[in-house]
């Protein structure tokens, strides 16, 4: 689904092996179907357009202009400036891109490009780093939703692959690279596992040996059972974590490479470090970029020209590191595994204030860019009516919960199973898992086929076993069985365990019924192969060690 497939919708209920230049990349390979490798290898790149971006004038409703130039006599844009994104929509869809982003025109018409409008969560909370927190948990402003403390981004790979979370014996390659903020992003807390993302801070990853060499001292032996204890250990595990990483992501740096130039901005600098990266063959599945600034209360724009100002710089900034990046995944031949999108904590208010800025407001539009992408605008304009006096100039009709969307781009794009969603994205105050309201954001030939999923639901379950072959329980944790139906012989058997890489782990004999432990394995995802005495496979399964 492309462009003008992408049809923009009534407002939906609230909550409604790797090749590197022609060399296979064999060294990790995150656990998944044999067919599916494609999937595999896909990533998420997510920018944070931290302060709060103007939504309005960064898509400006063309049917409402008046209303909008009204709303802001100062701050408004010039309506012959705006660049019509898509003339071929209906009137109510049309928007005004800000214009400063032709490069986004260019990816737009590229069939490169989505927008989605009116993006937000219920009641929606005006502080930034709480709202980002909120965003970053998979919560929202109500009671039951507000007090998360795992980030949705850590919830998800836990739960799609177990055991792998800091597991250098298992991966080299961390599951998350966050780059631009030294806070480490709440997107990636977990309060049982850690080294789930590794912050790098700047082009060059080689500083990030001297923050790990920097951490300190020679580790004690012996480590207290107590609180303190177990934050020694907490500080340990992680500096282990960074250490068995540092290989691998200074691997892929030398390795990879950037086909073209870069705007000379931070934002630009970033992305410029995550395609080198997937380029040199890192396998990490979420990358995190940063850019600071939208705040913009006071010189948003200049006086007498809305179309130049904070604003626009910073637009400026985010459009063309965005096209660079696009074009330098296109030229090196892997855009088609690279989905990227922008979020910010929420909008601004539909009136300029007196200082040439506009405040704290709602909702915004959310954008997405890829080959992966169904290109167009999802959702209808924002009705200019709502904001008034009585409301302080608030957007009050959320068209899209963020949750919604982020349910369906680890889905849809990444491959996630139901399990997996659900566990990163659940609303306690009306008991739904935002499955049943997934968005059309990602392109028909690309949404990820369910057998394909990555993660516990597509591992033959339980349920399954008393009418076909199987593995239980699954996950195991200290032993498994094979279905007393599975049609084995009687005679000597002999069990083979081989990890995600095809490497033989066990090997023992088995009789039929007999329980296998397991309890000596790291956590991970295993093939089993049960072979008669005449080295016969009769059976084979797949299971998951928590």
């Amino acid at each position: 689904m492309k462009r003008r497939d992408f049809l923009k919708k009534t407002i939906p209920a609230t909550l409604a092996p790797v090749f590197i230049n022609n060399r296979v990349l064999s060294a990790f390979s995150f656990p998944s179907n044999f067919s599916c490798n494609d999937v595999n290898d896909r990533c998420l790149v997510i920018i944070q357009l931290f302060g709060g971006n103007d939504g309005l004038n960064t898509v400006v409703p063309i049917d409402q202009y008046a209303d909008y130039i009204n709303l802001r006599p100062t701050v408004g844009l010039d309506q012959s400036s705006l660049i019509n994104l898509d003339n071929s929509l209906p009137i109510q869809n049309q928007i005004g891109l800000h214009p400063i982003l032709t490069s986004w025109k260019d990816l737009y018409d590229s069939d490169m490009m989505g927008v989605i409008q009116g993006v937000g969560y219920p009641n929606h909370n005006a502080s930034h780093f709480a709202s980002t927190d909120l965003m970053n948990t998979g919560g929202d402003g109500t009671q039951l939703n507000s007090s998360y403390t795992e980030g949705w981004a850590a919830k998800y790979l836990v739960e799609s692959y177990p055991g792998y979370a800091g597991n250098t014996s298992l991966s080299s390659h961390p599951l998350a690279i966050q780059i631009g903020n030294n806070s480490t992003s709440r997107l990636f807390s977990h309060e049982l596992e850690q080294g789930i993302v590794l912050n790098l801070s700047g082009q060059d990853p080689s500083g990030f040996y001297s923050i790990v060499s920097g951490l300190g001292g020679i580790p004690p032996n012996n480590v207290p059972n107590s609180e303190h204890g177990d934050m020694i250990k907490y500080i340990l595990d992680i500096q282990n974590n960074a250490n068995g990483y540092s290989q691998s992501i200074q691997s892929s740096f030398n390795n990879g490479t950037n086909a073209i130039a870069y705007p000379d901005t931070n934002l630009a600098d970033q992305l410029k470090t995550v395609a080198r990266l997937i380029s040199g063959g890192l396998k990490s599945k979420i990358y995190h970029v940063y850019l600071t600034g939208f705040d913009t209360h006071n010189g948003q724009v200049l006086n007498g020209a809305a179309n130049l100002g904070q604003h626009a710089e910073l637009l400026q900034t985010v459009s063309e590191a965005v096209k660079a990046f696009q074009d330098d995944l296109k030229d090196q031949g892997f855009d088609d595994r690279v989905l990227t999108a922008t979020v910010s904590e929420f909008g601004r208010k539909i009136k300029e204030n007196a200082s040439f800025g506009t405040d704290h407001g709602r909702f915004a539009p959310m954008f997405l860019f890829g080959t992966g992408v169904a290109s167009g605008v999802l959702g209808n304009n924002i009705d200019l009516s709502e904001a008034n006096q009585n409301n302080n100039y608030q957007l009050t009709t959320l068209q899209y919960d963020y949750r919604q969307v982020w349910t369906s781009v680890v889905q849809d794009w990444l491959g996630a199973c139901n399990e997996s969603c659900i566990t990163a994205f659940y609303d306690s105050t009306n008991e739904t898992d935002f499955l049943a309201n997934k968005v059309p954001v990602i392109d028909s030939s690309f949404v990820v086929d369910k057998d394909c999923y990555i993660g516990s639901c597509n591992l033959g379950v339980l349920e399954a076993c008393d009418t076909k072959n199987c593995i239980y329980p699954n996950p195991a944790k200290t032993t498994i069985s094979i279905n007393s139906h599975a049609n084995l012989s009687d005679g000597d058997l002999t069990i083979e365990i081989l990890n995600d890489r095809g490497e033989l782990i066990m090997k023992q004999h088995f009789k039929k019924n007999e329980t296998i432990n397991i309890d000596q394995l790291v956590n991970g995802t295993y093939y089993l192969l049960i072979n008669n005495k005449s080295n016969i496979k009769e059976y084979s399964g797949k299971f998951i060690k928590i």
